[in-house]
């Protein structure tokens, strides 16, 4: 269970970095590009992004409690 969490939260943490550069980098082509493609919406990939991030750091917390309950035992 504990190996599982933090593959988890690397997986999360890895997911959330790579969508973060890929929102900042599609914001710039939806710049440039807006005129073209007048419907697009560059939320989804920040979405993402920030979704990874609170499950990653919800983790961090789950594991620092479980070791704070195991530093008492």
């Amino acid at each position: 269970m504990k190996k599982a969490m933090i593959v988890t939260q690397w997986v999360l943490g890895i997911l959330a970095s790579l969508s973060l550069i890929v929102a900042i980098v599609y914001k710039f082509v939806y710049m440039i590009t807006y005129t073209i493609i007048s419907n697009a919406s560059p939320m989804g990939f920040l979405w993402l992004s920030v979704a990874c991030s609170l499950l990653s750091m919800a983790l961090s917390l789950i594991k620092m409690g479980k070791f704070m309950e195991d530093s008492k035992k």
